[in-house]
C-alpha cells in the first residue's frame, strides 16, 4: 500500500492513489527530467511572442504534429492514451508525415514511452490535469522551478503535457509553467513545434482500494 508522497516502485513519488468511483490506479511522477530545454529559440522571446518553427533548436523536446488534431484530452486519467495517440504518428509527427518540415525536434511523448527508469519502462507524458495534480501533491520533490534566468526560464521551467488545445487550435498544446518560484503553476498554450522540458509519470494497480 502506498500513500501520497511515498516512493513508488519505479522510484518516483506517489501523487495519486486509488479512490473508489474515480481512479483505480496509483500514479507516480519521476524524480528527474527526461530532458530540459536549456536554450531559448530567440533571445527576444516574451510570453506573448509567437515563435516561428524555423527557429527551433535541438535542446528540449517538442509536442509534434503541428496543425494536426490527434484527439488527446486534458483530463486526469488520459495521459497514457494521449501518449499512445501521439506516438502512433510516424516518428511522433517529427521526421515523417504529417509535418516533416515543421516538426524537427525529438517528441516529448515518444521520449517518455521509450524511457526506462527505476526498472520500469511504462512511463508516459502526463495529461495537463495529471501534471497539475502531480505538482500539487508531489511538486516539492520535483525541483522544476527557478532554474531558468531571464528569457531562458520559459524553456527550462515549462513542461509539456500530452493534452492538445482542441479542434479550434491544432497548432498548440498545453504546457505547465513553473516560472514563478513560489507562485501558482498554470497551464499555458504553446506552439507544438516549440521545445520545452519533459517529466514522465507512470501508473500501476494494487489489490488495495481506498473507499473514500
Amino acid at each position: 500500500m502506498y500513500n501520497i508522497g511515498d516512493v513508488g516502485p519505479g522510484g518516483g513519488i506517489i501523487f495519486a492513489i486509488p479512490i473508489t468511483g474515480f481512479n483505480t490506479f496509483y500514479y507516480e511522477i519521476a524524480p528527474v527530467d527526461i530532458g530540459v530545454a536549456t536554450y531559448p529559440q530567440n533571445t527576444s522571446i516574451s510570453p506573448s511572442y509567437t515563435q516561428p518553427c524555423s527557429l527551433n533548436i535541438t535542446q528540449g523536446y517538442e509536442f509534434g504534429s503541428k496543425g494536426v488534431l490527434l484527439g488527446t484530452l486534458f483530463n486526469f486519467g488520459t495521459g497514457q492514451n494521449n501518449t499512445d495517440l501521439i506516438c502512433a504518428q510516424p516518428s511522433g509527427g517529427s521526421t515523417a508525415p504529417p509535418n516533416p518540415v515543421l516538426d524537427v525536434n525529438k517528441i516529448a511523448a515518444q521520449a517518455c514511452k521509450d524511457w526506462t527508469y527505476g526498472g520500469k519502462s511504462d512511463w508516459f507524458l502526463p495529461s495537463c490535469e495529471e501534471m497539475l495534480m502531480a505538482n500539487s501533491n508531489a511538486g516539492y520533490t520535483c525541483n522544476w522551478t527557478g532554474r531558468g534566468t531571464g528569457t531562458y526560464n520559459y524553456y527550462t521551467d515549462e513542461y509539456w503535457t500530452s493534452s492538445e488545445c482542441g479542434s479550434q487550435n491544432t497548432d498548440k498544446s498545453w504546457a505547465v509553467n513553473f516560472v514563478n518560484t513560489g507562485g501558482l503553476p498554470h497551464a499555458r498554450q504553446v506552439e507544438k513545434c516549440h521545445t520545452r522540458s519533459v517529466r514522465a509519470i507512470r501508473r500501476f494497480v494494487s489489490d488495495i482500494q481506498y473507499n473514500y
